[in-house]
């Protein structure tokens, strides 16, 4: 039989979403992330705080799954996507503001 295959992906070693203006994340705000997957795909989602250290993380997120989180100052996100094994798949995923930060 021929060996299992799965494909990696991991986002973290890039400034990501925080360069865009219109999609900089609010500090203390919370989002939710949401993926959509076929073909048994996951998804995660480990939240860094500006020293680095992390802070939240979502775990394996199969379909239709939705995990919270507070969004820390220096936010830094790391994102992985694994394939199906052996299988097409494919993975999208939301992440939406969902309560804005407590006000001062």
């Amino acid at each position: 039989a021929p060996a299992a295959t799965q494909t990696y992906i991991n986002n973290g070693g890039s400034p990501g979403i925080n360069q865009v203006a219109w999609a900089r994340m609010q500090v203390n705000a919370t989002y939710s992330v949401t993926t959509t997957t076929t073909g048994g795909a996951t998804f995660r989602v480990i939240v860094m705080n500006g020293s680095g250290a992390s802070v939240a993380n979502t775990g394996l997120m199969g379909n239709g799954v939705t995990k919270t989180f507070v969004c820390p100052s220096g936010v830094w996100l790391a994102l992985h996507a694994y394939s199906g094994i052996n299988v097409a798949s494919s993975v999208a995923v939301k992440m939406v503001k969902i309560k804005d930060a407590p006000k001062p």
